[in-house]
C-alpha cells in the first residue's frame, strides 16, 4: 500500500510504533494527511520501512 502510495505522488510519515503495532500517516504533495492507516508492524512492513520515518528519507 505504502508503495502504491509514492508511485502516485503521496508521501507517508510514521506517526505511533508500538511493539508489533504502526499507524502511518498518508499524505499528499502539498503536505495534507490524507488519511491514517494502522496495521501490525509485520516483517515485510518492517523490511520496507527500514528504519525510515518518512518516505523522503
Amino acid at each position: 500500500m505504502l508503495e502504491r502510495w509514492e508511485a502516485s505522488g503521496g508521501h507517508w510519515e510514521v506517526l505511533v510504533q508500538r511493539g508489533d503495532w504502526i499507524e502511518v500517516a498518508l499524505v499528499n504533495c502539498d503536505g495534507e494527511q490524507m488519511s491514517r492507516v494502522s496495521s501490525p508492524r509485520t516483517s515485510v512492513l518492517r523490511s520496507y520501512l527500514d528504519g525510515r520515518r518518512v518516505s523522503t528519507d
